[in-house]
């Protein structure tokens, strides 16, 4: 974006897991160590890295944050083009 004349732009898609709120913690435990355990293997890291993804694995916790960060960086982006849905 830097070369088209966009300073600063800082975009890239992500995915997670999310389950309803109120997910009993022993599910979140069991769910957060069955994506670890799936993050460390070379065999999915190797066909990730084939598709461009650079894989990484975060707790519960910082989705949370991954979460809120987007969602303040992009409403204010929203915000100040004055988008609307339609």
């Amino acid at each position: 974006m830097d070369e088209l004349g966009v300073k600063g732009f800082d975009s890239t898609a992500w995915y997670g897991l999310l389950g309803p709120a109120g997910l009993a913690p022993e599910v979140v435990a069991r769910l957060t160590q069955a994506m670890h355990k799936a993050g460390e293997d070379k065999a999915l890291q190797g066909q990730l890295n084939v598709t461009g993804c650079d894989a990484e694995f975060l707790t519960p916790a910082k989705t949370v944050d991954k979460i809120k960060a987007d969602f303040a960086k992009w409403g204010r982006v929203i915000k100040e083009a004055n988008i609307k849905a339609e």
